[in-house]
This record gives C-alpha cells, structure tokens and sequence, in this order.
C-alpha cells in the first residue's frame, strides 16, 4: 500500500568474549577485555574476541542496513550490558557505550536489567544524567569529537551554544592521561567545571582544574576514570545542530 509501517530496527547486544557479561568475572584479564569489547558498537578494526573473530561494528552496520533498505528508520538496542557491574569497567564500559549511542544517533536503548543500586556500573549513567548531584546532564545536541587510543571524548551543546558537556572517559587501568581538550573550533572558553569518578570512590565529586589557556582546557584524565567538563563558551558556537 506504499504506508510505512516500521520505525526502528531493534537488536539486542551483550559481548560474547568469555566472562565479560555473562560470567561478570573482574580479575585484571576480563576487565581489561570489558573495555575492549565495547569497541565491538563502532570499532572496524577490532575483532570480536570471541567465537565471532570478525569485526561487528554493530551501529555503524545497522545504519548501513537502513540507508540500504528502509531509510528514515531509527535505530534501538533493545537489551544490552557489558558486566562487571560491581566493577569500575562496568562503569566504563557503560559510559563508553551511553556515548557511542549518543555518536551514532540511536533513538532508544534498554539496559538490562537495571544497574544495582550504588553500583559503580550505575555511575555511567550519572555522568550523563547528574554528574554534580543536582541535575546536571549531557546536552541535547551532539558535537562530532575524535580521541587517541585508550581514551574517548563525547561532547554535546545546548541549542544556544553557549554551552558544552563533555565526558572523557580514560581506559587504561595504571595511566593517567594529561588530556588537551581541543575546543578551538568551538570557541573561547569563558568558564568550567570538572567532576570525575575513580576507582574507590562512591560517586563523581568536583576535580581540580587547571586554567583556561587559548584554544582549549588541559585536564589530566587518572586512570580508569571517567571526568565530566561542563564549559561555558564565551560566545556562542557556530555550526550544524545535530541530535
């Protein structure tokens, strides 16, 4: 009848490498292979390390999907969960995923079940949803960002953009990151705030910041770490708005 009757292509996705979900080990090895594992979502050239061995790149291939045979649909990941929810990757690992969602435009995403209550894993959704404790949450609008290996940058702004959220996320267990936030196309920064969460920690708390210079904010990243910037531009950004 040429009406169109589906709106979203839905799949589930738990990691298959042995121990990481559905075992939930977090010994060094399985912790390690937790963060590797996300990169299964937008990754090509990681292979899946396990009974897969190909590469899965799941977002970007469902997006290849729709533009191929029903474009205009959304995308939902109907279940998903990494492990390790009593574990600082579990936390990672649903960070990492919470922003690769927000990259590629997914409409809607189901953890399953639920993150237990003061769980480090909980703490990925907080730095999205309430990073300093009183309602602070990444913006409606993504900002393209790139980031070297073991490190990942998601940005969002308001529509005025004036305004900008960030959340770095460091996956390397022993190193800290002395990150260079590179905003100059975004604009000169008027102001900003950093909280972060850390191993031993029971949630994200104010993190000391270094001062403003030219073109961006340098901010070191501890190790297994995931730190919120909330900037305040000192005029506003220009560029496409995308959801």
């Amino acid at each position: 009848t040429g009406t169109r009757i589906l709106d979203y292509l839905d799949l589930h996705f738990y990691p298959q490498a042995a121990n990481v979900y559905g075992g939930g080990a977090t010994d060094a090895k399985t912790a390690e292979l937790r963060l590797r594992s996300t990169r299964a979502l937008w990754d090509p050239s990681y292979v899946d390390e396990s009974w897969i061995k190909d590469a899965v790149r799941l977002l970007p291939r469902m997006k290849e999907w729709i533009d191929k045979s029903y474009p205009g649909r959304g995308i939902s990941i109907g279940e998903w969960n990494f492990g390790g929810e009593d574990h600082i990757t579990g936390a990672l690992a649903t960070a990492e995923a919470l922003g690769r969602f927000a990259q590629f435009g997914v409409t809607s995403a189901f953890y399953w079940t639920h993150p237990p209550d003061g769980s480090p894993s909980i703490q990925g959704f907080v730095a999205y949803r309430n990073y300093d404790g009183k309602g602070a949450r990444f913006l409606d609008w993504y900002v393209p960002t790139s980031s070297p290996a073991g490190a990942s940058l998601f940005a969002s702004r308001d529509e005025s953009g004036e305004h900008l959220v960030v959340v770095a996320i460091n996956m390397s267990a022993e190193q800290a990151v002395a990150a260079h936030v590179d905003l100059g196309t975004c604009g000169p920064v008027a102001s900003y705030a950093a909280f972060s969460f850390v191993r031993g920690r029971l949630g994200f708390l104010p993190w000391s910041r270094s001062p403003v210079r030219a073109g961006g904010i340098d901010q070191v990243l501890p190790p297994w770490s995931i730190t919120v910037l909330d900037v305040h531009l000192a005029r506003p950004m220009t560029g496409p708005l995308e959801h």
